[in-house]
């Protein structure tokens, strides 16, 4: 195996770290020759094989080699290392840094070729990598796409000398008037309808990052930034910048709370505090055609349903779902930072939780991952270093009054 056989033995190592040892007191020069030298002899010899599978002329798509073999390393990993031993999962763990490592370097902003790609121009073969790799709304058939590259819309993608046809990361841009709310607010000014030259919203709706081997090599925030730069060089009176983006995780947060609070209820543990108020509790059980005496669990079986068809269920649903989306999003948290995946990262990027829309995505996938919620992260161009540093140095997220007025119940 590569990552065990061309990595350093423990006698080696323990030989070199010696030999650092002997010499590191000697001058200052000596020191730094044995500290190259250490760094030298700790360099796995895959390194020099991975560097000769992407430089070399007779090696033909090397570097997709390269991300491919990552790709292979951390599905191995999700599925627990299964069918390796301890020791050799610490040595393709130890390979997998390395391999970051070095496709993090290569893969820097300043190595990307920011591409504008268009129904009209761009190759058949990258058109049909757009539609196969769209991760956030699925693309129907060629005139969706069509459609989504038209009057009112841009799609941007970085692209990288060495995979020239790969589509390293591609984000879908609506022009439309003011902050969408919804996807079919995006529909509705844009194509026939569109007026791109009065339109006063970029509006970012699907982010997607095609190359599972780069998981860990950030160039969202990059990209999010370019194209920012794009289309206020090209309509300078563009004054919003915002994404319209899902909430992949939402419901099953909330279904596995409700366990977790079933179960605590049980055992009189920490999960045992409601999620919801008494008065939501009291409307939830109201609803006709409720079967379940909990309201935890009514609210899950409501959400269930076609719940949308009846106006009277939605409207009481609203307000209840809409706190508990922002709940998600602003007041849960993995190791102090936002527990939503999404959220996290255009946070990170210096974004502002804006706005936390209703029935914003009525396709199936937005109904069964987040109830048809959608969110507004708004990247204000004069606060986003700002935002940037109070989340990633005080875990502090930059959120608008109208988020917060949905959770003062809960202050």
């Amino acid at each position: 195996m590569m990552a065990t056989n061309m990595s350093p033995t423990t006698a080696e190592a323990e030989a070199a770290t010696g030999r650092y040892a002997d010499n590191v007191a000697k001058s200052p020069d000596t020191a730094a020759r044995a500290l190259a030298q250490l760094r030298a002899d700790l360099v796995p010899q895959y390194e020099d094989l991975v560097h000769t599978i992407v430089s070399s002329r007779d090696i033909d798509g090397g570097m997709k080699f390269v991300l491919d073999l990552r790709a292979d390393l951390l599905r191995l990993f999700d599925r627990g290392g299964e069918g390796v031993t301890a020791h050799e999962n610490a040595s393709l763990r130890a390979m997998d840094g390395h391999l970051r490592s070095m496709l993090g370097s290569w893969f820097s902003a300043g190595f990307l070729e920011l591409r504008r790609i268009t129904f009209e121009e761009s190759s058949g073969l990258l058109l049909e990598k757009i539609a196969k790799y769209e991760a956030v709304h699925r693309v129907q058939d060629m005139a969706d796409l069509k459609a989504r590259l038209g009057a009112g819309r841009r799609c941007f993608g970085f692209f990288h000398p060495c995979v020239p046809e790969e589509p390293l990361v591609f984000i879908h841009c609506a022009l439309v008037p003011n902050l969408a709310d919804t996807m079919a607010y995006i529909a509705d000014n844009t194509g026939a309808d569109a007026d791109e030259e009065g339109a006063g919203a970029a509006i970012f709706y699907s982010i997607t990052s095609t190359q599972p081997g780069l998981r860990g090599v950030d160039m969202g925030n990059f990209l999010i930034k370019a194209v920012v730069q794009k289309v206020r060089s090209e309509f300078p009176d563009l004054h919003t910048f915002s994404t319209l983006s899902p909430i992949p995780g939402f419901r099953k947060w909330l279904s596995t709370r409700v366990q977790l609070i079933q179960d605590g209820c049980k055992d009189d543990s920490e999960f045992a505090t409601p999620l919801l108020h008494d008065d939501e509790a009291t409307v939830l059980l109201g609803l006709s055609g409720v079967a379940e005496a909990e309201p935890h669990s009514a609210l899950l079986e409501i959400l269930e349903s076609d719940w949308t068809a009846d106006s009277t269920t939605a409207a009481a649903l609203e307000p209840i779902v809409l706190r508990l989306a922002a709940h998600y999003l602003y007041c849960e948290k993995r190791r102090s930072k936002a527990l939503d995946s999404v959220t996290n990262f255009h946070i990170r990027n210096g974004a502002k939780l804006e706005r936390v829309n209703w029935l914003a995505d009525l396709t199936k996938n937005g109904m069964k991952n987040s109830a048809g919620v959608m969110v507004n992260y708004k990247y204000e161009l004069e606060h986003i270093v700002r935002n940037h540093e109070m989340y990633v140095d005080e875990n502090v997220i930059d959120v608008s009054d109208g988020v917060l007025d949905m959770l003062k119940l809960e202050n």
